[in-house]
């Protein structure tokens, strides 16, 4: 692992010791505090004693699994001075009394002495972190900041922790686009216009907004990543708040419109549209309901295949009959290959 690298909240700064466990001097990013974190090796995992063992030991920190199924805890990190007095040597045999004895009352003094030191002993400060700037340019577009955080996701408004990143401030343009067909040697979308770069592109699969993601250097936002993008850490039911206001967004209208309009109806970090004009895809593959595969059934050429990738898309296309608080929680599927006149997509990307 190459560092320092992102484990959920923490940032592993220095690997410390490795073999069934991997222990790495790290940073807690909610709360700044310096940390240690152990994680068990996907080997060990496999061996239930030494998990069971890894899982007894975890009982006393703080605990969870990675996306991987892995355990790890997390531990007060002791200042260099309390760990230098702990690895003191213990008395030479011959030096009067019991050397055991000696050691032993040395060790509980020690432990004692580094209690102290951990709790009183001055930690060093790092050089603080400049903090993300809040718009990147792109040579496809703005970007805006999301910061690291909880935010309530879903209808149920679950409170989940994502890592900061930037999403582009709008829907990837028909000029962004065409920029990288050119680049790249790629076929445009089929009826792509020319005399409206401004607009979103659409009639684009999740395959091609993939392979544009990769020319940009960027990747097609997951579903998570989408919902705080549009709705902010409250779950608020709109990008702009939680008034239905019809005139913030491009819903129940007859056409798509320019990629930047609608400005009153930004998220709290400034993306537009994240509800309205095109559909977006996301990058969270899906089994379709019977209904979604009946109604596509007819529509896909080749034929739907028994092993057919379905991905989300969100937040509703200019053609959806209402705005509803549904658009910003809720997905429909589609096959991966499908490409329509109503959804397009935008990308995000992580800060370094």
């Amino acid at each position: 692992m190459e560092l320092p690298a992102r484990f959920g909240k923490y940032l592993l700064e220095e690997f410390l010791d490795g073999g069934r466990t991997e222990t790495y001097r790290a940073l807690d990013t909610d709360t700044g505090r310096a940390v240690v974190v152990k994680i068990l090796t996907e080997a060990a995992c496999a061996d239930a004693a030494a998990k069971e063992r890894f899982l007894k030991e975890a009982e006393e920190y703080a605990q969870g699994e990675d996306d991987i199924g892995r355990p790890f805890l997390v531990m007060d990190s002791l200042p260099a001075p309390a760990l230098r007095i702990v690895a003191r040597k213990p008395a030479r045999a011959g030096s009067g009394g019991s050397g055991l004895k000696w050691t032993v009352t040395t060790l509980a003094a020690a432990a004692l002495l580094a209690a102290a030191a951990a709790r009183f002993w001055p930690r060093p400060h790092a050089a603080p972190t400049p903090a993300p700037a809040a718009t990147i340019l792109t040579s496809s577009g703005a970007m805006v900041l999301v910061p690291a955080g909880n935010f309530l996701f879903g209808e149920a408004k679950e409170p989940i922790w994502l890592p900061a990143f930037y999403i582009d401030r709008t829907e990837v343009t028909n000029a962004a686009y065409a920029a990288f067909c050119r680049a790249a040697g790629y076929n445009l979308p089929p009826d792509f216009p020319p005399d409206k770069p401004d607009y979103p592109v659409v009639n684009v699969s999740m395959v091609d907004a993939r392979f544009f993601a990769a020319w940009a250097g960027k990747r097609i936002p997951s579903g998570r990543e989408w919902e705080k993008a549009a709705r902010g850490e409250k779950g608020q039911a709109f990008p702009w708040g939680d008034e239905m206001d019809r005139s913030r967004a491009n819903v129940g209208l007859v056409t798509l419109l320019p990629a930047d309009a609608f400005p009153k109806g930004a998220s709290p970090y400034g993306a537009l549209q994240m509800i309205g004009n095109a559909w977006e895809w996301a990058n969270d593959m899906r089994s379709p309901t019977q209904e979604e595969v009946s109604d596509f059934a007819n529509r896909v050429k080749p034929p739907l295949a028994s092993d057919e990738l379905w991905y989300a898309v969100r937040g509703g296309g200019f053609d959806y009959p209402q705005l509803t608080p549904l658009l910003i929680s809720d997905s429909k599927s589609a096959p991966e290959r499908w490409r329509s006149f109503d959804i397009g997509f935008r990308c995000v990307k992580d800060v370094r």
